[in-house]
């Protein structure tokens, strides 16, 4: 009788263990990337459309900025309290992807300093 109630306390453990989710898992049912494109006064999700851009991702993933054709003098400067690195001014053809920034679960907002209203938002779930 012993020897079952351990092998069922085990048993409860590892399936309380198996279900939680690390900053690295990839079983999180969001994307692991998104794309944002940066057209002359906005920030454009390429997912959705979304201008503001708004994007979601699961952790670890990945996002790439692209700046458009008529895109000039854009940068990204992310804003607290979960940050990433973000980029100086560039004009168009470039496109930036910082690596290993969205680790963390949470909400990161963005701007580019240069036009009043250009913002984006990554949701990491």
């Amino acid at each position: 009788m012993r020897l079952t109630s351990v092998i069922g306390a085990g048993i409860a453990v590892a399936a309380v263990l198996s279900c939680k989710k690390d900053a690295t898992s990839n079983n999180s049912p969001f994307p692991q990337a998104a794309t944002v494109s940066l057209t002359a006064s906005a920030f454009v999700s390429d997912r959705n459309g979304s201008s503001p851009a708004a994007d979601t991702i699961a952790p670890g993933g990945q996002v790439t900025w692209v700046w458009t054709t008529g895109a000039l003098d854009h940068n990204i400067v992310a804003l607290g309290p979960l940050t990433f690195t973000g980029t100086t001014d560039h004009d168009f053809p470039f496109q930036y992807s910082p690596t290993g920034a969205f680790d963390r679960t949470g909400v990161y907002n963005y701007v580019c300093t240069n036009h009043v209203g250009m913002t984006g938002t990554i949701v990491v779930q």
